[in-house]
């Protein structure tokens, strides 16, 4: 059976070091660092060589990282990337050496934090009755005559669309302008549910962070009769930085 080599990501340390075992794929494997002068690509055998995104084993990459970014700076790899053979990662390393020291460099002593926002549908249904009238009142009129059910259901759904876009251009804008005031860089992401308002990921310095979540937290008892907030940080700046090893195919 062949063994490939699986990349976490990359950390700012030139020694050998053994984050200890951990299950990606059929078996356990230890996770070392694979060192380059100042720089070591995280690395565990594998013998698997296409990964699919199940839930355990994007954990399992996630907390590689996690863990290594207790200790180190770290420059995340995209799930699934596997090397035919270390000599491979190696190649890697010393071809893209000046580019992956630089990152590590600016990024050093910082962390990402993610903030998400979800409206909360009794507010919605609330502000949307102020506009169309009563829910219960507009059901009574379907009963009464049903060939307006059309009409009405296309006013409340455009009601329900502005009521939305009326609260992400006003307090999500000035929830988010807020917070982009004590981050360094900040990128906001697509949606990921029709419930989501606002999903972006803040850069702030380590020392910052726990700060900056009492801050989110603060705001967020401001907004909290629209919508609800959640926080996960600190994690490695997966959206700040875009490694992307070129391996060779075998």
């Amino acid at each position: 059976m062949s063994t490939f080599i699986y990349l976490y990501g990359v950390i700012d340390s030139g020694l050998p070091q053994s984050l200890g075992s951990v299950k990606l794929g059929s078996l356990p494997r230890e996770v070392r660092t694979l060192p380059l002068e100042e720089i070591a690509a995280l690395v565990s055998e594998t013998d698997e060589q296409n990964f699919l995104p199940t839930p355990d084993d994007v954990l399992t990459h996630e907390k590689v990282l996690e863990t290594a970014m207790a200790e180190h700076t770290v420059l995340p790899i995209r799930f699934g990337t596997v090397a035919g053979s270390l000599e491979d990662v190696q190649v890697f390393l010393k071809e893209n050496y000046r580019e992956l020291a630089a990152n590590l460099s600016q990024l050093r002593g910082k962390v990402e934090v993610g903030v998400k926002a979800f409206w909360h549908k009794e507010a919605v249904r609330q502000e949307v009755e102020r506009e169309v009238g009563q829910l219960a009142r507009l059901k009574q009129e379907l009963r009464q005559a049903p060939g307006r059910q059309q009409e009405i259901g296309l006013a409340v759904g455009q009601a329900t669309e502005a009521v939305i876009e009326r609260w992400k251009e006003t307090h999500v804008q000035s929830f988010l302008a807020t917070l982009q005031e004590y981050s360094l860089k900040t990128k906001i992401n697509p949606p990921i549910s029709i419930h989501m308002l606002l999903n972006a990921s803040f850069l702030v310095e380590r020392d910052q962070e726990p700060g900056f979540r009492c801050r989110v937290l603060e705001l967020s008892q401001v907004y909290t009769k629209k919508f609800g907030i959640k926080y996960a940080g600190p994690l490695p700046p997966y959206n700040f930085v875009d490694v992307r090893p070129v391996l060779p195919q075998r």
